[in-house]
């Protein structure tokens, strides 16, 4: 999984340091791994805006200006807090992409509405918010990990690779 991160790393920051984009990240699950993977890559400088590690309610709401009323009556994991961190971020940093995760991890922490292993994630462009559902198995590493490696991968795939 390591080779397969830093492959799709490579490529992100590439693709973006070539078209003159830029990313930023608010993450909570994942802790910030996946600032970390951009930067792992020479010349993200370039391209990665910053970041910012929301682990708490609070700091979703301080952080990125998300209220806790709509905090509480969405589900802090949710498809609708996912795409207001992916597009706060965006605005807060003037990035052309962000990328958001909120989920449980484990080992505890899940609910029948969001058991061990789901993670929302959002991703901002200048034209849309979108967020995707993520159910992964395995321990607390594999999940972050996991939900890492589906992310980048889906963030290139759908929003950086050229069309043939």
């Amino acid at each position: 999984m390591e080779i397969e991160l830093a492959k799709i790393s490579k490529k992100i920051v590439e693709t973006l340091i070539h078209k003159k984009y830029t990313i930023a990240t608010a993450e909570s699950c994942t802790g910030g791994l996946i600032s970390a993977h951009l930067t792992d890559v020479p010349g993200s400088s370039q391209c990665l805006r910053g970041g910012a590690c929301t682990y708490t309610e609070d700091a979703k709401s301080i952080l990125l200006g998300i209220p806790h009323d709509e905090i509480r009556a969405k589900g802090v994991v949710s498809k609708e807090i996912a795409m207001k961190m992916a597009s706060s971020i965006r605005q807060i940093l003037h990035s052309n992409f962000a990328v958001s995760t909120t989920g449980v991890a484990g080992p505890g922490g899940g609910s029948l509405e969001s058991p061990v292993g789901t993670v929302w994630y959002g991703v901002a462009t200048p034209d849309s918010c979108e967020a995707f559902c993520l159910h992964l198995e395995g321990n607390r590493n594999m999940i972050r990990k996991g939900a890492v490696t589906k992310i980048l991968t889906h963030l290139y795939d759908q929003y950086l690779k050229e069309s043939s």
